[in-house]
C-alpha cells in the first residue's frame, strides 16, 4: 500500500511539472480528444487565440481558432483526425491573421497518445513559430521574381555561370541574340558553346573574375546571320551571405552601332566628311596647324559661305584677333592634354545680331591612333543664353514691376553708401506703403491690385533721378534710394514730388480710385550706416508717418515710441515663429453635462518665444490679425490639430476638436479647401471636427458667406458661434446659417452669482438654443456653483478651470478619469 501510494505521488507531481512546464512555454500546446475536441491548451494558445481556455476548451478546431484562416482550420481537422485512424505523427502549416493585418504562421506537430489497448486516446499538437522562416522564404522568393522580372524585360543579354563557367541562366534577350533555345545554351561553358568569336579570351576572362572576386570588363563578338556583332560585357562576381562567390553574372550590351561607328571613324577622310555632313550641328575638323580641312555646311552657313570656301582657312579669317586667339589656344590643349573640352562663347559676324554657340572639342587621331589635329561639333545656344540672362534678371527684378527687388536694392545701396563715405554726402532711404491698399484688392480683387502697382510703379519712377533706385519690397511697399544727397531739404523735394504725382486719381475701367501713401525716412550717416539698419529704421519711420494719420511722411527720430519698436520686432519675431517650431497646441476639455463624458477638446495655440518664453494669445493674435499671418497660422493650427485628433483616434480615445477660426482667415484663407487638406493628410472622419466661428463672420450676411457656410457643412464638420453673447446677435442669421451650437462668452459665465443680468442672458441664450434645436456650451466654469446653475439651466457642455486648464496632447488622456470625478 505504501509503495502505491508513493508511485501515485510521484505520477501526480510529474504530471504538475509537466503542466507547469507547458504553462510556462512559449509555443502553444493542444491535447484533442477523438472526437477533435479541446481538452488541453495552454497560455500561449489563449494568447494567440484571443481567447481563455474555458471558451477554448470542448470545440474543434474550425470552432474555435478564429484567427486562423478557414481553410487551415479545416486541415489541422483533417490532421487530427488522420492522427486517430492512423496512430502516426501528422505535422500541418497553420496560418493566424493578426488584428493590423499582418500574418503569423505556425507548424503544428500531432502525435498520437496511446491506451493500454495501443488505440488512440488524444492527440498532443505542439505548434512551432515559423513566421520568421516563411517571411524569409518570401522575400527571397519576391527578391528571385524581381530579379527574373527585371531580367527578362531587360535590353541587355543577360548570363550567370556557376563557379564551373557554366550556364546556369540566360534571359530572353540572349536567347533571341543567339537564337537558341534556353536548353541548347544551358550547362555549357564558352568554349563548348562556341557561340563568341573570341570565346577563349571570354572564358579566360571569366576564369578570371572568379579567381579573383573582381568584377572586369571586355567586348566580345559573334556572327549573326553573316553580320558581324559586338557586345560590351561586365562579369560581376555573386556572393552569399558568407561571402562565397557562387556564381558570376555577365551583362552584355549591344554596342554593334558604336563598333561600326569607330570603323567608319578611323576609315579614309571622305567618309568621315560624308558622316559630318550629315549631322544637324556644326562640324569641323582641323590639322594640327589649325586649317580647316572638312567643314559641313551648317557651320559654313553661320559666316554666310560655303563648305568649300572655309576649307585651308583659319580661325583669322572669320572671327576678331581676341576670338581667333581663343580657338587656337582649346586646340592646343586638345592636342597637348588629349582631352575633351567644352566652351561655350560668342560669334558674332553680325555685330548687330548676337550669337552663342557651345563647342565641344576632341582629339583627331588617324588609323594609328596618332593626333593629327582636331575635331569639334557645336551647337546653337542663343535661346539658353537668353533664358539665362532672363533667369538672372528675375533672381534680381520683381516679376510684377520688373524693379529690383531687395537683394538688388541692398547691392545698389551699398555703392551708393561707399560713395557717399568717399564723398562726404548722404544717403537716404524712402520706405513708401500705400495707404489702405487692401481695400483695392478685396473689392476690385488682385487683378486690379496689381494693374494699380504697376501705374504706382510708373508714377514713383518718374519722381526720381537716374542715379536714384526704386525697388519693390513685395505686396504694397517700395523703397526708393536717394543717392548723391548733401542735406535733407534735397529729399524732401522728392518726397514733395511723390504726394503731388499721387493727387491725380488712377482710372481703372469705369472706376476711380485715389490713393495715398505713408513714407519713413533714414539717412546715412545720421540714422545708420548698413543696409539692414537704415532700412529698419526708414520702416519704423513709416510706421510712426501711418500712426499719425497717413498720407504723410516721417524722418526717423530715436524718441520714437519703444512700444511702436517692441511691436515691430515681435511682429517679425511671429513671422519665423512657424518655421522655427515655436507655436505649440494646447488642448482643453469639454464635458457633456448630460452623460458626464468628455466629448471633445478646444485647440488653442501658444507661442514658446526663444528669448521672451510663453507669450499670451491676446499679445501675439492681434499681430497675426493686423499682418496677415494670422491665415498661414491658422492653416497650421488646423492641420496639427486634426492630425492629433486622429491620433486620439487610434487609441481609441474618440473625442471632438474645436478650431477656433479668425474672421481673416474666414474671409481671405481659402477656408474650405484648408479644413479638406486638413481631413486629407490627418484622415479625420468630418464629424469630429468643429470650427469656432466669430460673430463677425455672420454679420454681413453675404452671399459669399452663405456658400462657404453651406460649403463646410457640405465637408460635414460641425459649426459653432464663439463668444455668443458679446457681438451683434440675431436670430435670423442663426436660422439661415444653420449652426451647431452657440458658446456662451466666459464674460457672462464668470459674473453669473454677482450679476443677475447676467444669469437672465445665460439662461435667455439657452432657452432659445433649444428652441432652434442648438447645443450650447458655456466657458469658464470655475466652480463647483456655477457648474450647478449650468446644469440647471440645461446648458449642454461646459469648460473651464474648474475641470482642466488647457494642457498639452499627451496629457489629455491621463486627465480624462480626474475630469470626470469633478462632474460627478
Amino acid at each position: 500500500m505504501s509503495h502505491s501510494y508513493t508511485n501515485n505521488t510521484n505520477t501526480c507531481q510529474r504530471k504538475c511539472e509537466i503542466r507547469s512546464l507547458a504553462e510556462n512555454i512559449h509555443d502553444p500546446i493542444y491535447r484533442y480528444d477523438r472526437d477533435c475536441r479541446h481538452i488541453y491548451v495552454n497560455h500561449a494558445v489563449e494568447k494567440l487565440c484571443g481567447l481563455s481556455a474555458s471558451d477554448l476548451l470542448g470545440k474543434t478546431p474550425t470552432e474555435s481558432l478564429h484567427a486562423a484562416i478557414p481553410n487551415d482550420r479545416l486541415n489541422v481537422m483533417k490532421s487530427i483526425q488522420h492522427v486517430i485512424t492512423t496512430g502516426k505523427v501528422d505535422t500541418v502549416e497553420v496560418t493566424f491573421e493578426n488584428t493590423d493585418g499582418s500574418y503569423h504562421y505556425f507548424q503544428h506537430l500531432h502525435v498520437p497518445e496511446f491506451s493500454h489497448d495501443q488505440t488512440v486516446k488524444s492527440v498532443l499538437a505542439i505548434g512551432r513559430d515559423i513566421s520568421a522562416y516563411k517571411n524569409l522564404q518570401k522575400e527571397l522568393l519576391s527578391r528571385e521574381n524581381m530579379f527574373r522580372a527585371l531580367a527578362e524585360n531587360s535590353p541587355d543579354a543577360i548570363i550567370r555561370y556557376d563557379t564551373l563557367c557554366r550556364k546556369i541562366y540566360v534571359n530572353a534577350m540572349t536567347i533571341k541574340a543567339f537564337n537558341r533555345s534556353a536548353a541548347k545554351l544551358l550547362g555549357k561553358t564558352p568554349k563548348e558553346s562556341k557561340l563568341l568569336l573570341n570565346y577563349k579570351e571570354f572564358e579566360l576572362k571569366l576564369q578570371e573574375v572568379i579567381h579573383t572576386k573582381q568584377e572586369s570588363m571586355l567586348e566580345v563578338s559573334t556572327l549573326s546571320s553573316g553580320e558581324h556583332l559586338w557586345a560590351e560585357v561586365r562579369l560581376i562576381p555573386e556572393f552569399d551571405d558568407h561571402e562565397e562567390l557562387i556564381s558570376v553574372l555577365a551583362v552584355g550590351r549591344h554596342i554593334t552601332k558604336r563598333k561600326k561607328l569607330e570603323m567608319h571613324l578611323n576609315a579614309t577622310l571622305s567618309q568621315f566628311e560624308q558622316f559630318i555632313n550629315n549631322i544637324t550641328e556644326m562640324a569641323w575638323i582641323k590639322d594640327k596647324e589649325g586649317k580647316y580641312i572638312i567643314v559641313n555646311q551648317v557651320l559654313a552657313n553661320r559666316f554666310g559661305v560655303s563648305a568649300q570656301e572655309m576649307i585651308g582657312k583659319h580661325d583669322s579669317d572669320f572671327f576678331d584677333e581676341k576670338t581667333s586667339k581663343a580657338h587656337i589656344d582649346v586646340d592646343l590643349q586638345v592636342m597637348k592634354e588629349k582631352i575633351t573640352v567644352k566652351v561655350e562663347e560668342m560669334i558674332s559676324p553680325n555685330p548687330d545680331h548676337e550669337i552663342w554657340i557651345e563647342s565641344i572639342k576632341n582629339p583627331f587621331r588617324d588609323s594609328h591612333g596618332k593626333i593629327i589635329g582636331t575635331i569639334g561639333t557645336a551647337r546653337d545656344i542663343t535661346e539658353r543664353k537668353h533664358a539665362e540672362r532672363q533667369m538672372a534678371f528675375m533672381a534680381q527684378h520683381d516679376t510684377l514691376t520688373n524693379l529690383p527687388n531687395r537683394a538688388l536694392a541692398k547691392d545698389r545701396a551699398e555703392q551708393a553708401i561707399a560713395y557717399a563715405k568717399r564723398n562726404d554726402s548722404k544717403v537716404a532711404f524712402l520706405f513708401i506703403d500705400l495707404d489702405k491698399f487692401k481695400d483695392i484688392n478685396d473689392s476690385l480683387g488682385h487683378l486690379a491690385g496689381d494693374t494699380i502697382l504697376k501705374l504706382i510703379t510708373s508714377r514713383l519712377g518718374s519722381c526720381i533721378r537716374e542715379t536714384d533706385t526704386l525697388s519693390r519690397q513685395g505686396g504694397d511697399e517700395f523703397l526708393i534710394i536717394l543717392s548723391h544727397i548733401h542735406h535733407s531739404h534735397d529729399v524732401l523735394i522728392t518726397i514733395d514730388k511723390i504726394f503731388k504725382m499721387l493727387e491725380d486719381p488712377f482710372r481703372l475701367g469705369n472706376h476711380t480710385l485715389f490713393t495715398s501713401v505713408s513714407i519713413g525716412v533714414s539717412l546715412y550717416p545720421d540714422d545708420g550706416i548698413t543696409f539692414n539698419k537704415l532700412y529698419q529704421r526708414a520702416d519704423i519711420a513709416m510706421y510712426q508717418a501711418k500712426a499719425q494719420g497717413r498720407n504723410i511722411y516721417a524722418f526717423h527720430s530715436s524718441h520714437i515710441s519703444s512700444a511702436m519698436v517692441e511691436q515691430l520686432k515681435l511682429q517679425n519675431d511671429l513671422r519665423v515663429a512657424i518655421k522655427n517650431s515655436e507655436l505649440i497646441l494646447h488642448y482643453q476639455p469639454k464635458i457633456d453635462l448630460n452623460n458626464h463624458h468628455i466629448t471633445g477638446v478646444e485647440a488653442l495655440i501658444r507661442w514658446i518665444h526663444p528669448e521672451r518664453g510663453l507669450i499670451s494669445p491676446l499679445t501675439f493674435i492681434p499681430l497675426a490679425e493686423s499682418s496677415g499671418l494670422i491665415v498661414e497660422i491658422g492653416e497650421w493650427v488646423l492641420i496639427e490639430a486634426c492630425k492629433q485628433a486622429a491620433f486620439w483616434h487610434q487609441k481609441q480615445l474618440y473625442i471632438h476638436v474645436a478650431v477656433n477660426i479668425s474672421a481673416i482667415q474666414f474671409k481671405r484663407g481659402n477656408l474650405e479647401a484648408v479644413v479638406k487638406k486638413a481631413l486629407d493628410l490627418s484622415g479625420l472622419d468630418p464629424n469630429f471636427l468643429e470650427l469656432e466661428l466669430t460673430e463677425s463672420i455672420f454679420i454681413h450676411n453675404t452671399h459669399e458667406t452663405l456658400k462657404m457656410i453651406q460649403n463646410l457643412k457640405e465637408v460635414g464638420v460641425m459649426l459653432s458661434i464663439d463668444d455668443f453673447g458679446t457681438g451683434y446677435s440675431s436670430l435670423t442669421y442663426l436660422k439661415r446659417f444653420k449652426v451647431d451650437k452657440l458658446k456662451i462668452d466666459r464674460s457672462f459665465i464668470q459674473n453669473l452669482l454677482q450679476d443677475q443680468e447676467d444669469a437672465v442672458i445665460v439662461k435667455t441664450i439657452i432657452q432659445m438654443a433649444k428652441s432652434l434645436n442648438l447645443k450650447t456650451i458655456a466657458e469658464g466654469v470655475e466652480d463647483q456653483e456655477v457648474l450647478d446653475i449650468m446644469y440647471h439651466y440645461g446648458c449642454d457642455e461646459v469648460q473651464g478651470y474648474y475641470f482642466a486648464k488647457p494642457m498639452e496632447a499627451q496629457n489629455i488622456t491621463s486627465h480624462i478619469d480626474t475630469t470626470m470625478k469633478w462632474v460627478r
